[in-house]
């Protein structure tokens, strides 16, 4: 089992934090929301000929012509993942550098203005500089990750990445919808775009913490 750090963004915290903790399955807040999430990570090296899922677990890039290229994956079944958030420091923390404040100082923008006003914070600091001492949020994998065309992505699974359904009624899947938007907003352009049809590890996990 290892550990790693992982980027969320204010909607997938906040839909995290509305499940109780404690045992599997974990008791919901709101019932509607899934026991067992998702979230979806580019591959790092594109598939470039074909997708084979080989017989020892691993996933390879290959075809009649060129030799399996094997497709690493740093994450595994049972690893857990902490969860780094954008977050600030209270202004009454008399410690300057951040290595001397303790996790009693620190607030957190996912949670809004009723637990941190802006007036109360010095700066927010991007998520990507968050210490681990800080996290309150992790996460277990539950399944070996899979390899997959992002716009492949069902219903139900966008559902699971924890987007929002949209105000605005139209027909057609409304949380897919969501998770096109949330990942274009992330990703942006081609080649890593929604339509662009990038391949990702999809990651299903439960909260432990």
């Amino acid at each position: 089992m290892k550990e790693h750090p992982t980027l969320f963004r204010g909607e997938m915290v906040r839909a995290l934090l509305n499940t109780k903790v404690g045992s599997w399955p974990a008791e919901p807040i709101n019932p509607d929301l899934p026991f067992k999430w998702q979230t979806r990570r580019p591959v790092k090296d594109q598939i470039v000929h074909r997708l084979i899922n080989g017989n020892d677990g691993l996933y390879y890039d290959a075809d009649c012509i060129h030799p399996g290229r094997e497709i690493p994956c740093k994450w595994r079944k049972g690893d857990v993942l902490w969860v780094k958030e954008t977050f600030g420091v209270h202004k009454g923390c008399p410690a300057r550098k951040i290595s001397n404040i303790g996790p009693g100082w620190i607030c957190y923008q996912a949670d809004g203005g009723g637990m941190c006003p802006p007036s109360l914070i010095k700066r927010w600091r991007p998520s990507i500089f968050m210490p681990r001492r800080f996290h309150r949020i992790a996460l277990e994998l539950m399944e070996d990750p899979e390899p997959q065309r992002v716009n492949e992505i069902s219903e139900q699974d966008a559902k699971a990445e924890g987007v929002l359904y949209p105000t605005q009624p139209f027909s057609g899947d409304p949380y897919r919808l969501s998770f096109r938007l949330l990942w274009d907003s992330i990703h942006g352009k081609y080649p890593s775009s929604f339509l662009s049809a990038p391949w990702v590890w999809k990651l299903s996990f439960k909260r432990i913490k």
